[in-house]
């Protein structure tokens, strides 16, 4: 099984979330920025380089002991592959971004409702919904 860590980028102004979506080039899905453990990491600090590598965000303070896992399968080249990611929720401070343009095609800072319905996988869906009511019940 092919493994992957991500973040869920949170911007928090007053009592508005935007969450930060985007859309890798080479399958036009919509996700959460997220890539592969290199040698010596651990799965945050892969997040963590993601998410940077990606949106150029570096200041971002992860949700402590928060992570969802996400499981499925996908085809390449006509086989089948399946696939976890790990992800962490965590906030960031500025809505800037720097994509990287071999990666991802585009990106978007949206309200849940938006994010709700241009997730491309129900899977993400239902992970931001348990992200939104954690977030509801803690206040946060």
């Amino acid at each position: 099984m092919e493994l992957s860590y991500g973040v869920i980028p949170i911007y928090r102004s007053d009592n508005n979330l935007k969450f930060l979506l985007i859309q890798g080039k080479d399958t036009n899905d919509w996700s959460f920025p997220k890539g592969h453990l290199e040698p010596n990491e651990k799965p945050a600090q892969t997040a963590l380089r993601e998410l940077r590598e990606e949106t150029g965000i570096n200041k971002v303070e992860l949700i402590p002991d928060l992570s969802f896992r996400d499981e499925y399968e996908y085809k390449e080249k006509g086989q089948s592959f399946s696939k976890a990611v790990i992800l962490f929720v965590g906030f960031v401070d500025d809505l800037n971004i720097s994509i990287q343009p071999e990666e991802i095609e585009s990106y978007q800072w949206v309200n849940y409702d938006q994010a709700i319905s241009i997730l491309s996988f129900d899977s993400q869906k239902n992970i931001l919904k348990k992200v939104l009511e954690f977030l509801s019940k803690k206040g946060l």
